[in-house]
């Protein structure tokens, strides 16, 4: 059977009947979420009025007014919670049965902090870090990790009027690991030419000064150097893993993605980015849930996994397992 046939029968046999019981919890939390709302409004009118009308006390309305807005806010998150749990437990789980038995998920974790530093894509320092919706498992040959994330800086912003704290995100998408069966010597990144694309050529005299990096890898295929910059610690080993067809099948995946793309071959694992903008597989809350589509994008969310695998050629293993040599070519 085809994947669309599986796919369209397992949502009329197993999906539809619970997203049917899903859609009745959704519209229920909705109308909380509206009564929240207005209790919310009201209670701040009725304690401004009172607030005024009082000489003394206007303290103590305000901070009970407070209060009840903050109980208002955490019973609000604590349901949608619920409903997200309950919505990954039920569909993205039955999802899953279309993929090879390997495959696990579990919606509350995610890739380590230690791998996402491990990967060099970032410079800035990570202060914060927050990830969900973890997929693991094998393709072929390929033992992998996927999931969503989000890492920020903590900036100290200082003013007339004092100093204060807030976080800036770094990166905000998708992080995906995957055994590469080389261990490399060093490491090799790649990354989206922002520069490249505003400045021209005279944005490569900048990229050779990033000696943080490593030292800048010039490759022999342009449309690819248009759209990134590489870096290396090993400039032979740069350009014998980066291969003129590893490099059309990366040009070939971010075309199809129409996403920044980030790239770091290092240890014995390749590590890619993806900004990805749209909620991974998160349960729509002001629109229905029944809708087919919707099924075939969580679908669609979880076969990137083997997309990259397949775009990478990670399953035909070239290379042996062993650390790669200057001085033989192997």
């Amino acid at each position: 059977m085809e994947t669309s046939e599986q796919l369209h029968h397992l949502y009329q046999s197993v999906l539809l009947p619970e997203l049917r019981t899903l859609e009745l919890e959704r519209t229920k939390l909705l109308r909380q979420i509206l009564l929240s709302g207005i209790a919310a409004l009201l209670l701040v009118v009725i304690t401004f009025l009172l607030a005024i009308r009082l000489s003394r006390g206007g303290v103590c309305l305000w901070l009970f007014a407070g209060l009840a807005l903050m109980l208002l806010f955490f019973r609000g998150q604590n349901r949608l919670m619920l409903f997200r749990q309950s919505f990954k437990r039920k569909i993205i789980r039955h999802l899953l049965n279309l993929f090879p038995s390997s495959f696990s998920y579990f919606p509350e974790q995610s890739i380590p902090r230690e791998i996402f530093e491990t990967s060099g894509l970032f410079l800035r320092s990570i202060d914060r870090y927050h990830g969900e919706d973890l997929i693991t498992g094998t393709c072929g040959k390929t033992s992998f990790s996927l999931s969503e994330v989000h890492a920020q800086e903590k900036v100290v912003v200082r003013t007339r009027y004092g100093t204060y704290t807030c976080y800036q995100t770094v990166f905000r998408g998708l992080f995906f690991v995957a055994d590469f069966n080389k261990s490399f010597r060093g490491r090799t990144l790649v990354l989206p030419d922002t520069a490249e694309k505003i400045f021209g050529h005279l944005a490569q005299t900048a990229q050779s000064l990033n000696i943080f990096r490593g030292q800048l890898v010039k490759l022999e295929d342009p449309e690819f150097e248009r759209e990134f910059v590489v870096y290396g610690t090993d400039q032979v080993e740069a350009r014998y893993v980066l291969s003129t067809s590893l490099m059309r099948r990366i040009l070939e995946f971010k075309k199809a993605r129409k996403e920044e793309l980030y790239l770091s071959f290092f240890s014995s694992r390749v590590m890619v980015a993806i900004r990805h903008e749209r909620p991974f597989l998160e349960p729509p809350i002001f629109s229905p849930v029944l809708d087919y589509k919707s099924i075939c994008e969580y679908y669609q969310d979880i076969s990137l996994c083997t997309e990259i695998i397949d775009a990478l050629n990670l399953n035909t293993r070239i290379w042996q397992s062993e650390t790669f040599s200057t001085q033989d070519g192997r």
